[in-house]
């Protein structure tokens, strides 16, 4: 009997890490809108994510590589959900900013007077002429209070891909989609305008 009962979770376990490991490669490499396993793949990845991040992380030896396999995965998965919404806001990271930035700090974030000296200006009047909310927040821990105040259908997020990867796994009742950093960090960060731009270009239609 107990030979039986060793046998059956071995079973489970073999079942469960295969299990484990389709969700992975689902979300790497069959990242596409037809795939009818990614979104449960997200979902199965989401419940074990620290382990999973950290078995993915010991194995391609990058963490940062795991959280932009998820940011994409999540960018598919909420496609259709996202081209759906009407009421959008665009989330853009402080890190962003010039030591030297004469904004003001706000319980809505940084408020942008679009002065030139980074980027965050030529993003705060692409939005302005899509007509789409931007905040410029000091941090993940401020948007969820900030999505209960606004009540946005869709959410576009700039950021690092741990801070994406995190704000659309505690967000996931909302279409999010997420664009990473060319160069994330704490202060100096980067980002290529091009696609920011384009992205926010493509929020007018609905906005």
């Amino acid at each position: 009997m107990l030979q039986l009962i060793g046998q059956v979770i071995c079973l489970l376990f073999a079942a469960g890490l295969a299990a484990l490991l389709l969700a992975l490669a689902n979300a790497a490499f069959l990242a596409h809108r037809l795939n009818p396993l990614l979104r449960p793949s997200i979902r199965v990845i989401d419940i074990f994510h620290l382990q999973l991040k950290m078995f993915y992380s010991a194995v391609f030896g990058s963490a940062s590589r795991f959280d932009r396999m998820m940011v994409a995965a999540r960018n598919v998965a909420n496609e259709r959900r996202f081209a759906a919404t009407t009421r959008r806001v665009f989330l853009a990271p402080h890190c962003l900013r010039d030591t030297a930035c004469p904004a003001l700090s706000t319980q809505y974030g940084i408020q942008c007077v679009a002065c030139g000296k980074c980027k965050l200006g030529e993003i705060k009047r692409a939005c302005d002429a899509a007509g789409v909310r931007l905040f410029i927040l000091a941090g993940s821990s401020f948007v969820k209070k900030l999505i209960g105040e606004t009540k946005p259908e869709g959410i576009y997020l700039l950021g690092c891909p741990y801070e994406i990867n995190k704000v659309m796994r505690h967000l996931s009742a909302y279409p999010c989609r997420g664009l990473v950093l060319s160069r994330d960090g704490c202060i100096g960060t980067d980002v290529d305008i091009g696609p920011v731009l384009e992205a926010v270009k493509g929020l007018q239609r609905r906005a």
